[in-house]
């Protein structure tokens, strides 16, 4: 591993006015300071504030780490940092989770050092506000998405090619328009999901719930699902932030891919509850479960990655774009499922005034 040896402090830093030091007293940043283990030694006071963690529940706690970061992002993280190992410096943007469970999206750079002589390492974090959060496309994702268009319009050369040679025929005409029609869905789809949102100061969750049942109405009829909604008296009234139509995309999506993994007569369970760690309540919480085919286990981890499906002719982009809304809004998505017991599909949203500011 290689180390850098830190810099002195300059005296015009140790000589810097008051109304300097006052400024740095509350960064939008946090650092800390650990041993190669990554048992952090030194947090700085704003934890709390900046990212609703106790600055206590760091030190000398050698479980942090795998306590505030989501499983779902552990291995990711943890194999970015044994870069370390190689370069002095290593970097990745991941989810942290505050003292009521809601996550938030960050950017986490770590330094190996030299402290007195000791091998440590130097950690800088940073909240990613939401508007930054909603341009991290990754370029194999829209490579992703150009090549499956262009599959399609691949298609649709080989049928004119067909058509030219030996003349119109139905197969090809019907070929086509399938093709068509799946790259207009595939493109509207995308255009869904790379939607920014139009933040709204408060409104009411539960009306988005409602807004995304109704709207799914006809799709419940036609499949002969029922569903059964129940809700705390306590959800009433309370208020989130953000784009009630960007979370009703996202609700919709849950709701259809219920509904498609449901049998003819099967049932729908939505329950939306008040999340009230140590007794305060700090959020809302929607669940969505199902009797159907459930998911194998092996596709579990894969189900929320735009573009995959195991469903013929479809995008892959609903349960993806679900997750992606959720979390622009300060939540978390999480999903457990069992073969031929059904899927869970939970939403976590903190309340107004509840999400850091850094997540707006």
């Amino acid at each position: 591993m290689n180390y850098k040896t830190p810099s002195p402090q300059s005296a015009d830093s140790r000589s810097a006015p008051a109304r300097v030091e006052s400024v740095i007293d509350s960064p939008p940043y946090l650092i800390y300071r650990s041993d190669t283990a990554f048992t952090p030694s030194y947090v700085s006071p704003n934890s709390s504030a900046l990212l609703g963690v106790a600055a206590e529940d760091f030190v000398g706690n050698s479980g942090i780490w795998e306590q505030i970061i989501p499983e779902c992002d552990q291995k990711r993280v943890f194999d970015k940092f044994k870069e370390l190992d190689s370069s002095g410096t290593s970097c990745c943007v991941h989810r942290i989770l505050d003292n009521a469970g809601v996550p938030m999206w960050v950017s986490h750079q770590v330094t190996a050092v030299l402290d007195n002589g000791a091998p440590s390492l130097r950690g800088f974090i940073v909240p990613i506000v939401y508007n930054e959060l909603s341009r991290l496309l990754e370029p194999s994702m829209i490579s992703s998405f150009i090549h499956k268009l262009g599959n399609h319009f691949q298609l649709l050369n080989l049928a004119f090619d067909s058509m030219r040679k030996s003349g119109a025929d139905a197969d090809d005409v019907n070929l086509i328009q399938e093709a068509l029609e799946k790259s207009v869905s595939m493109t509207r789809a995308f255009s869904e999901y790379i939607q920014e949102p139009a933040w709204v100061p408060a409104f009411e969750f539960l009306e988005v719930v409602d807004a995304a049942i109704k709207s799914s109405s006809s799709a419940f009829i036609d499949s002969q699902v029922e569903i059964q909604r129940e809700c705390d008296p306590r959800v009433e009234g309370l208020s989130i932030s953000g784009d009630p139509y960007l979370l009703e995309l996202a609700v919709r999506a849950i709701l259809e891919n219920a509904i498609e993994a449901t049998s003819k007569g099967g049932q729908i369970e939505l329950e939306i509850a008040v999340h009230s760690p140590r007794g305060v309540p700090a959020g809302l919480k929607l669940v969505v479960s199902d009797n159907g085919t459930g998911i194998a286990g092996s596709n579990l981890s894969k189900v929320m990655l735009p573009f995959f499906t195991t469903k013929p002719n479809h995008v892959g982009l609903g349960l993806s774009m679900a997750s992606r809304f959720v979390e622009m809004h300060g939540g978390n998505l999480k999903m457990k499922s069992s073969i031929e017991k059904g899927t869970e599909v939970s939403i976590l949203l903190p309340l107004k005034g509840n999400v850091q500011d850094g997540c707006r």
